[in-house]
């Protein structure tokens, strides 16, 4: 589901981003995705965000076990 996103930015890279859009014949939309996409590539912020961590506790007392659950983001499964 897209979400909306409002903010303010500089007008010479409102200038850049209708020309990229018209240059690469998509919307603006597209080129702001894609160049978050790529950053977070690059940066290596993509790999932390792939797994989804969820602590789980099993039992009572002494029993009690506790695991966390790692959920794939991008396979949509559980790793562990």
């Amino acid at each position: 589901m897209d979400k909306i996103l409002s903010a303010r930015i500089d007008e010479s890279v409102m200038e850049q981003l209708g020309l990229l859009a018209r240059e690469l014949n998509t919307s603006k939309k597209a080129v702001i995705e894609a160049a978050i996409r790529l950053y977070s590539k690059q940066s290596g912020l993509e790999k932390k965000m792939r797994y989804l961590k969820i602590p789980v506790v099993y039992g009572k007392g002494r029993k009690r076990l506790k695991k966390v659950l790692q959920l794939d983001i991008c396979h949509k499964q559980y790793v562990s």
